[in-house]
């Protein structure tokens, strides 16, 4: 509280009644720790003099804190009892010139929630940082002890929180990849050298064939001939950023960002190729994301996508991810095995057939063309068998006219000339000899 002298006249004093009334402490910088300044911190560090006691500024003023020369001490409103000690005093004013004072403590009044809850975690992650060894081949135990520390973490602190936010799920969503997070962040270093080490033989597999890949135009990759000319640099550079995240998390975020480049890359095409009519019908579906994210993780060459894969796998432990970061996810993941499936020979036999019928000259000898024909599919050989038949019963036809007109001239039978209208088949209909009347004009 400040003192004045006799000679100071109250009555006109400006900050007299501030000066008896409002009380500003802050803490140090160092002492925060993990506690974030948000309004409930700031309505607990503004104290009002309320009949000698020092009330907190919420709606509710229900904190209470006993000021004693060079300490604090919550009192009733607190979660918890904390005993501040005033390091020094400054005085403020406020933009009415109305003066007011700074109390500079060594804490703040209103500590971090499950403070103790976050030391247990953080004591369990030393032990595993320090005493856990981690084997190439044993990586999934080293994600389930991990995960056994997430769980029992996630548990106490739903101990701790209030009913509103026990019940509030993107709340709770927020918490979990929070925690998982903060695990994942502290061990990174330690887990990161043996998952690349144990997935390295399958990563330089999928290196390889992304390479030969990029040698493959897109149509024979199965991409629409409507996007084949689409440039995809943007979700190119996007996928070389895969490897730069930390958790989970930012990795299916990273992908997702893959995703939506993707989308904008092939709708800033189309919008440029506006009035051509099989643009305009095109509408991209879901199975045309594979093709698209093979072409774009070709160009980017990430050099540790099986690694990527495996780690969101077993250390993403979080139930409540958005459904949006789980299809990017999974896309990702049908795309690499699609290509650890793929056959390049195939591939490769089939661009090549494809050159041939580019070059090929415009008046081919026979040789030269039976030569150069791909064999015959079961679908052509089909259509072959289905002539041959028809040429036969063709044949066949013109020879039973043949035997019916010598039948009718040795009978003595006078053959009815077929109208030129009709045709063939409708006038030899007039001069059969069957009882009915189908067919006949009368």
């Amino acid at each position: 509280m400040a003192s004045y002298s006799a000679e100071d006249d109250f009555d006109f004093n400006p900050f007299y009644h501030s000066l008896q009334s409002t009380i500003f402490f802050v803490p140090r910088h160092s002492s925060k720790g993990m506690c974030a300044f948000k309004r409930e911190h700031i309505c607990n560090n503004f104290l009002r003099l309320i009949n000698s006691e020092y009330l907190t500024t919420d709606k509710q003023g229900s904190g209470k804190v006993s000021f004693g020369g060079r300490n604090l001490e919550t009192k009733e409103g607190f979660p918890e009892t904390r005993n501040a000690e005033i390091l020094a005093e400054e005085t403020g004013y406020n933009e009415n010139s109305r003066q007011f004072r700074i109390l500079l403590l060594d804490k703040p009044l209103l500590g971090p929630v499950s403070y103790l809850v976050m030391q247990e975690a953080e004591r369990k992650i030393c032990i595993f940082l320090k005493n856990y060894m981690i084997l190439k081949g044993f990586i999934e135990d080293a994600a389930q002890k991990l995960n056994h520390i997430y769980s029992e973490t996630y548990q106490a602190f739903q101990s701790h929180l209030r009913l509103s936010i026990l019940q509030d799920h993107r709340a709770l969503s927020n918490i979990a990849l929070s925690l998982e997070s903060f695990i994942l962040h502290c061990v990174h270093d330690k887990v990161s050298p043996v998952l690349h080490n144990q997935c390295d033989t399958k990563n330089s597999e999928i290196v390889a064939k992304l390479d030969e890949i990029r040698e493959i135009p897109r149509d024979i990759l199965g991409l629409r001939s409507v996007l084949t000319e689409c440039s995809l640099k943007s979700a190119v550079s996007e996928a070389m950023k895969l490897s730069d995240g930390v958790t989970p998390v930012q990795k299916m975020l990273c992908i997702k960002s893959i995703m939506d480049k993707i989308t904008e890359s092939v709708d800033a095409f189309l919008l440029s190729r506006q009035g051509n009519t099989q643009m305009d019908d095109f509408c991209l579906t879901s199975d045309d994301y594979i093709p698209l994210l093979i072409v774009v993780l070709a160009e980017a060459r990430p050099n540790h996508l099986a690694s990527e894969i495996f780690f969101i796998e077993h250390f993403h432990w979080s139930e409540n991810t958005k459904d949006n970061l789980e299809f990017s996810f999974v896309s990702l993941q049908a795309s690499v095995h699609y290509i650890l499936d793929l056959d390049l020979q195939k591939l490769r036999s089939q661009m090549k057939s494809n050159s041939e019928d580019v070059h090929l000259p415009a008046t081919p000898s026979v040789a030269m063309a039976t030569a150069a024909s791909p064999p015959k599919s079961r679908r052509d050989k089909r259509l072959d068998r289905i002539n041959r038949m028809l040429d036969k019963t063709n044949r066949e036809l013109s020879l039973m006219k043949m035997e019916i007109g010598s039948t009718q001239a040795s009978n003595g039978q006078t053959s009815v000339r077929g109208d030129p209208i009709l045709g063939d088949f409708f006038s030899s209909l007039q001069g059969d000899n069957l009882p009915s009347c189908f067919g006949k004009q009368s």
